[in-house]
């Protein structure tokens, strides 16, 4: 599915992680040897990771970024008209916890919320489907129609300390990103992909359970499904290196991102990543990431970005965009 939004700008993205960075070797060496867990390292690139501990919650992250960047920007509160939270581990079954964080903010009732149970594909779909939510809202006493999106999950709650696969995986995060409905003729072109045959592939059965993973089958959809739908979707909206000044994709792994570039042929130096020290931050991948790199990005006062997500569901997207650098703000710890 290929589609367009237009009049939506991003006017700034925040990041917060916990306050525990996890160095994988020294962490893991004697429970899984060194020479094994050297080997690992070398295929995920994940060397250290930021893990919350028990009583830090995904929504205290994304409130956090998100009042971080509220006032960064100086917005007024009541302004917010959309906030969803894409996350895989909520507060609660009820309400959404989105509407928990709204009264955190202290943002007004005028303000469509939800949540989006969804992980790595998150910020992609949170993308489009806030952008398209602002579209449909009309301007009320000449106020601006402003949204937060918030994407982040503790997924290393749900991750059994001594599976070797996923062990060293995941870190936690969580993400802010601002929009406002635009005058100027900016757009987002968008893809989108499901298919719920492979539902079973990265599955968590509830919030008391570990998350199972089939790596091999997750490898083959991500350099065979996700690989050309991303290329259809760059040969559909004539996307190319020339007209791009960065990707980001799902900080899933070295192993798998490399692939993925490759087959793409992106320059590397062209390329973005970040789960070298972050590791697999879920819905929050490529915000984090955006925001580990804005002294680079900041360079110039505008990019062009194109962006590509994929995992659980299974669900995959892309999506391009225009990015002001001067309110992308860095990753900051959860005091």
């Amino acid at each position: 599915m290929f589609g367009k939004i237009g009049n939506i700008r991003i006017c700034g993205i925040n990041t917060v992680v916990p306050n525990n960075c996890v160095n994988n070797m020294e962490s893991y060496a004697v429970q899984f040897g060194e020479k094994k867990l050297k080997r690992q390292i070398r295929m995920t690139g994940m060397e250290e990771r930021f893990v919350a501990k028990d009583g830090v919650s995904s929504s205290q992250l994304c409130k956090e970024a998100a009042d971080q960047l509220l006032k960064e920007l100086g917005w007024e509160r009541d302004t917010v008209r959309a906030l969803l939270y894409v996350t895989e581990t909520p507060d609660y079954v009820l309400p959404s916890t989105s509407f928990k964080i709204q009264k955190q903010l202290g943002i007004s009732e005028d303000c469509v919320v939800y949540d989006i149970n969804l992980g790595c594909s998150g910020w992609i779909v949170g993308m489009q489907t806030i952008s398209s939510i602002m579209r449909s809202i009309e301007p009320e006493d000449e106020k601006p129609v402003r949204a937060l999106l918030l994407t982040g999950s503790i997924s290393t709650s749900h991750v059994a300390a001594d599976d070797f696969a996923t062990a060293m995986l995941f870190g936690d995060a969580g993400a802010a990103t601002a929009l406002e409905l635009s005058v100027q003729d900016e757009e987002f072109c968008y893809m989108q992909k499901s298919d719920g045959t492979g539902y079973q592939h990265i599955f968590m059965e509830s919030q008391d359970s570990s998350v199972q993973m089939n790596g091999p089958a997750v490898f083959e959809f991500t350099i065979n499904q996700v690989v050309d739908s991303i290329m259809k979707f760059m040969e559909h909206f004539h996307v190319c290196d020339e007209t791009v000044d960065f990707y980001v994709f799902h900080q899933a792994q070295k192993f798998i991102v490399d692939n993925m570039v490759e087959l793409l042929g992106c320059p590397t130096e062209k390329v973005i990543s970040s789960y070298y020290s972050y590791g697999n931050t879920a819905a929050a991948a490529i915000p984090l990431t955006i925001c580990l790199h804005k002294d680079k990005l900041r360079e110039k006062d505008r990019v062009i970005m194109m962006a590509a997500g994929f995992g659980v569901g299974l669900s995959w997207g892309a999506i391009t965009f225009d990015l002001d650098t001067d309110h992308i703000m860095g990753i900051s710890l959860l005091e």
